[in-house]
């Protein structure tokens, strides 16, 4: 299935096409050049990496990654950041000044509406009935139903030979006896054309001397048509009797054999077990002969423990980054992990061991990733937090205070008793002053020092990893 993503309306000029498509594959929206689309925002409203559209057999999913929200077909409230939402076919959604439109289209789509004309009217009758011109029988309309036996006529009829009679039999009208030729019926004052056919009744005919009576009709075909007969006349007798057929042969029933049940073979049973060691980097001489089916189960356990751990870690270090206002992990075009952008476990575990979509790392590199950063992440966290708390015990510096107090109260500063007592107060004032800060905001209260130190470390360990 292909999605069609057209903006149809905006505020601003785009740069780039109003219009894409995507054939199975994810597509990114936002203000920065990398994205799919990118959407002129010199308002800066729009995020860089506004929203991100996924395909998930067989459906394509809209998830908002944005600040300011992804607004669907005019609701009020937006999707909100990190949910998603099933694309249907007629969908639109706003971003900022512009509203796009969702139009899905199937691989063997074809365009609803074809330009046609107007059938032509003629011969419109002939449809109606199309045995019409049947009806009429040219033959038939000529013969006169008061002339098809002349009363005038009497004589013997003279025939041509039927290919379909009996060989001999050359009956004339004088032969045959009354009872045949004034056969009553109920249909007897219908003319001939109109009486419907009916098999003759079986009644024995007055045959001309010497020729004898046929008793069976049967009897006419003989076994052997290349014999020659003695007489015209002389009928041939079938004795031969077939057995009568009371039950109709029942065919013997057919036996269908279940399909055998294959079982895996040795060689591809060792080479799961192969390809696992080699994968583990474990020893084959130790481990081969002590993996059961017992083991995967346990594998497979702990690779979704581990995989919900590493999620919930990274859950923590997101949610820390966000209080702190530090830069967070973007859904990419491309390379992203499918550990971070999943929303459960069962879906990250699905594109790490099925992964239908290229935009993913492979299951490897997104674990070697994911436990990087959080490594890099408690190295910065723990030089982010010496260097708040430096920050906060040096407003509490006496040199400071002393310069402060020198400022508000010259006479109280030079004063050894005004001066102590006045000290005292500031130390008290400040105190207060910090402990609310702490409740109200704490990120005012040593946030940009953890910030600035975070992000130094994260860079530096970057470097150093990839030298």
């Amino acid at each position: 299935m292909k999605l069609l993503l057209s903006v149809i309306s905006s505020n601003a000029n785009l740069e780039r096409s109003s219009r894409i498509t995507l054939n199975q594959e994810s597509a990114s929206i936002g203000r920065h050049e990398d994205n799919t689309l990118v959407l002129f925002d010199p308002k800066k409203f729009i995020s860089n990496h506004h929203a991100l559209i996924e395909y998930k057999p067989p459906d394509y999913f809209i998830t908002d990654i944005s600040a300011n929200g992804v607004f669907v077909n005019q609701s009020p409230r937006s999707l909100g950041r990190g949910n998603k939402l099933k694309l249907k076919d007629g969908d639109q959604f706003t971003i900022g000044d512009y509203s796009l439109y969702v139009k899905l289209l199937a691989e063997d789509s074809y365009p609803t509406h074809f330009p046609s004309d107007p059938l032509p009217t003629q011969q419109v009758e002939s449809f109606v009935d199309p045995f019409a011109e049947f009806d009429s029988d040219p033959i038939q309309d000529m013969i006169n139903s008061n002339e098809l036996i002349p009363s005038t006529w009497k004589g013997k009829i003279d025939l041509p030979e039927d290919p379909f009679g009996i060989p001999g039999l050359n009956i004339e009208p004088s032969n045959l006896s009354t009872e045949n030729q004034h056969d009553n019926t109920a249909f007897d004052h219908l003319p001939v054309y109109k009486e419907a056919f009916q098999p003759p009744l079986k009644k024995t005919a007055e045959f001309p001397v010497g020729s004898p009576p046929i008793s069976n009709p049967t009897d006419i075909f003989p076994e052997d048509w290349f014999t020659e007969k003695k007489d015209n006349h002389e009928s041939v007798v079938i004795n031969k009797e077939f057995p009568p057929i009371d039950e109709p042969i029942q065919p013997p029933p057919v036996t269908i054999p279940e399909p055998p049940i294959i079982s895996p073979s040795t060689d591809y049973h060792n080479e799961l077990i192969q390809n696992f060691l080699n994968g583990a980097k474990l020893d084959h001489s130790k481990f081969a002969d002590a993996i059961t089916p017992q083991t995967f189960y346990t594998i497979g356990a702990m690779l979704r423990a581990s995989v919900q751990g590493t999620r919930d870690v990274l859950d923590g270090r997101a949610r820390i980054k966000n209080e702190m206002h530090l830069d967070v992990t973007l859904i990419r075009p491309k390379e992203n992990n499918p550990i971070k952008f999943s929303v459960s476990t069962d879906e990250a575990l699905a594109k790490l061991l099925a992964p239908e979509d290229k935009a993913y790392l492979t299951p490897e590199k997104a674990m070697n990733e994911a436990f990087d950063d959080i490594r890099t992440h408690q190295y910065s966290v723990i030089a982010g937090m010496k260097s708040a708390l430096f920050a906060i015990l040096k407003r509490f510096d006496p040199k400071i205070l002393e310069e402060r107090l020198q400022k508000q109260s010259p006479i109280s500063a030079n004063i050894p008793i005004h001066k102590q007592a006045k000290l005292w107060k500031q130390f008290e004032d400040l105190y207060e002053t910090l402990e609310q800060e702490t409740k109200d905001n704490f990120y005012h209260l040593f946030g940009q020092a953890f910030a600035d130190t975070y992000n130094q470390v994260i860079n530096n360990l970057k470097k150093d990893h990839s030298n």
